[in-house]
């Protein structure tokens, strides 16, 4: 049976026997778009089961490097889905009958018109009850799935986006697991406008395909249309107003609002070194190469979550994936060297190159210089709210793969090479936030900060920073219910790393922090300093005492979402210049501010140095940006209306006696 292939054209419930059959045989099967599969026929005539079977079965011989496994959705899923078709059926027959009840009121006597009334009325009643019945099954189906309802929560609080699109946005997607990407979902949706050009004689503006799931595409215009014209203070109302001003078509402008619905739908579900990627429209990169056309700017992709950093030489059939648990960080290394040996096609300097990356991004890129060899491949670097705090020891990376192979049922890598992707992703989801790179003492040091002390990086210049109310972001993403509930748990697990007298160093610091409040708890507080502030000074210190060049900032600017304050992520609308993009903004900052921040970012690229002459700053005032030393530790401050530099002892940003000592044990 490992070499039997089985293609078949999905067409949708009836194909069902045949999966069971096939998983059950554990046979690959192969479903394919049944217009995919007729188009790559050419010219075709006659048409019949056989003639049918045959065209499959060359299609399947012909392209079968292309083939994709099939794996029956999760049960919960299959569920959703043939309940969702089925309420569509009835919304059908409901707007048939509705029709009914005026449509022949003209033409027919009163008496007969009033009895026919009557019975179109029960019958519309009865498919209201059988359509609310299904509506309660599906919601009963989520609640009993903790995925699935956390995913539904994160949908329903984008602008635009109620119970109605949520729930079909998880079970047309499989749980945000059978589409990489939003992009490839706003294909699939028939979002994308696609251009239809030939010599010089055809010449048509892009349109959008009306090959699409028609039910995702009608059901995001009405969000599109919610979102940009009944939603006060909704950032896409904004947008509309703007761009039909500008004289732009509605519908144009519809469209776009309909795509940036599905990549934050996508972001919101999939981020971290677990999920995540560069479809984020904020971090798209058009508007900054304009606004710097002399810079070439790359984003890279590469392996999270399980698949980038997962140990498994420990496993009896492990020795052959020595290196499993960084793969993510090899997959950044190949991709610089491919930028080393190309950029110059692209107008770039391969000796001039700075890596740049905030979060996980961050992690990475204050990781990548501790990789042997590394440096020849770029001269600067830029750390957003990342560190090397987001790693973790092989015995805990072995914890996590031993968790969850045992939830899986697996205890070979030959036994989870038989387990399904989505089935892997959706299993993983019990490790959150502790899927890292590891410190193996191979690929990576076992201690990376006395790397930086011993002078690992001295020969490199780095530029680094966080936010003042980091997990502000997470609060407001999660919930503060659900986030503070978490919190407590983490740190509960911190406290039992840590010994009896660090423990009451940390206790006593959560009893003493100023700025807590009731939604911002001090266990928040405390996961700012150990997460992102800590190990902020620390690569700080290590670098400068090291004898190598390193610049500090601390971004202040709040947010008008509740809670969320100078939360993380916050910058990077600024960064990339999207002001528009401000689901975590909540606002536009202020222009002279962001086109500076930018300047200093692009200016420390250029020349390893972010300080800005009057000239050269967007306000005409020069910035003077102190490189970070052992003495006055100074660090750049961005207010919004006040860019300056600021000693951290006068801020008071770290709390060295009680906190700094927890950058020892690394991640969270």
């Amino acid at each position: 049976m490992e070499e039997v292939l089985v293609c078949a054209e999905y067409t949708g419930r009836y194909i069902y026997p045949l999966t069971v059959a096939c998983q059950e045989l554990d046979i690959f099967l192969w479903m394919d778009d049944p217009t995919r599969i007729k188009n790559s026929m050419g010219l075709t005539r006659g048409k019949n089961d056989a003639i049918d079977a045959a065209r499959i079965a060359e299609y399947a011989f012909r392209y079968s490097d292309k083939a994709v496994r099939y794996s029956i959705p999760e049960a919960a899923l299959a569920s959703m889905k043939n309940l969702l078709a089925d309420r569509e059926f009835l919304l059908i027959d409901r707007k048939r009958y509705q029709s009914q009840l005026t449509d022949q009121k003209k033409y027919m006597a009163p008496d007969d018109f009033k009895h026919k009334n009557s019975r179109w009325k029960k019958v519309i009643k009865s498919i209201d009850e059988q359509i609310a019945a299904i509506d309660a099954e599906i919601e009963s189906l989520i609640a009993a799935d903790p995925v699935l309802t956390r995913q539904k929560e994160l949908l329903v609080s984008i602008d635009g986006i109620g119970d109605r699109i949520a729930i079909n946005m998880i079970a047309i997607t499989g749980g945000f697991t059978r589409f990489q990407n939003a992009r490839q979902f706003c294909s699939f949706a028939g979002l994308t406008p696609y251009k239809y050009d030939s010599g010089t004689s055809v010449r048509s503006k892009a349109k959008i395909s009306k090959r699409a799931n028609q039910t995702m595409k009608a059901l995001l215009h009405l969000a599109a249309v919610s979102a940009a014209t009944h939603m006060k203070n909704s950032e896409y109302k904004e947008y509309y107003e703007r761009k039909t001003k500008e004289g732009k078509h509605v519908m144009c402008v519809l469209n776009v609002i309909r795509a940036k619905l599905v990549h934050r739908m996508f972001s919101v579900i999939k981020r971290s070194f677990e999920e995540g990627g560069t479809v984020e429209p904020r971090e798209e990169g058009t508007n900054f190469v304009h606004e710097n056309p002399d810079v070439v700017l790359v984003s890279i992709e590469y392996r999270t979550g399980v698949f980038g950093f997962f140990h498994l030489s420990h496993l009896p059939d492990g020795k052959d994936y020595p290196d499993a648990q960084n793969l993510g960080l090899m997959d950044q290394i190949m991709a610089l060297k491919w930028v080393h040996k190309n950029i110059a096609f692209f107008g770039g300097d391969p000796e001039n190159v700075t890596i740049m990356g905030q979060s996980a991004g961050g992690g990475s890129v204050s990781m990548l210089p501790l990789i042997k060899g590394s440096h020849r491949y770029f001269k600067r670097v830029i750390i957003e709210s990342g560190s090397p705090v987001f790693t973790r020891s092989t015995e805990q990376a072995i914890a996590c793969t031993d968790e969850l192979m045992g939830i899986l049922g697996c205890k070979t890598v030959a036994d989870l090479q038989k387990v399904d992707v989505d089935t892997v992703i959706k299993a993983s989801g019990v490790l959150g936030l502790r899927v890292w790179a590891e410190r193996d003492g191979n690929y990576l040091p076992l201690d990376p900060y006395a790397a930086y002390a011993n002078g690992a990086a001295r020969d490199l210049d780095i530029m680094q920073g966080c936010t003042k109310d980091e997990v502000g972001y997470f609060i407001y993403s999660v919930g503060l219910e659900a986030w503070n509930e978490w919190g407590v748990g983490r740190k509960a697990m911190k406290m039992a790393q840590l010994a009896e007298k660090e423990q009451a160093l940390v206790e006593e610091y959560c009893r003493n922090v100023k700025d807590a409040s009731v939604e911002y708890t001090a266990t928040n507080r405390l996961f700012d300093q150990i997460v992102f502030i800590a190990p902020l000074f620390r690569m700080l210190e290590n670098q400068t005492g090291a004898g190598g060049r390193t610049f500090g900032y601390f971004f202040t600017v709040e947010s008008s979402k509740p809670y969320l304050k100078s939360g993380h992520a916050i910058e990077l609308s600024t960064v990339f210049n999207h002001p528009e993009e401000i689901l975590v903004t909540g606002r536009q900052f202020d222009p002279t501010f962001s086109k500076t921040l930018r300047r200093m970012w692009v200016q420390f690229a250029k020349t390893g140095n972010p300080s800005l002459s009057a000239t050269q700053s967007p306000d005409g005032k020069a910035k003077e940006w102190p490189q970070y030393d052992l003495k006055d530790k100074q660090v750049m401050v961005f207010d919004e209306f006040n860019i300056h530099p600021e000693k951290e002892a006068d801020m008071k940003l770290l709390d060295w006696e009680r906190t700094y000592f927890l950058t020892k044990y690394y991640c969270i």
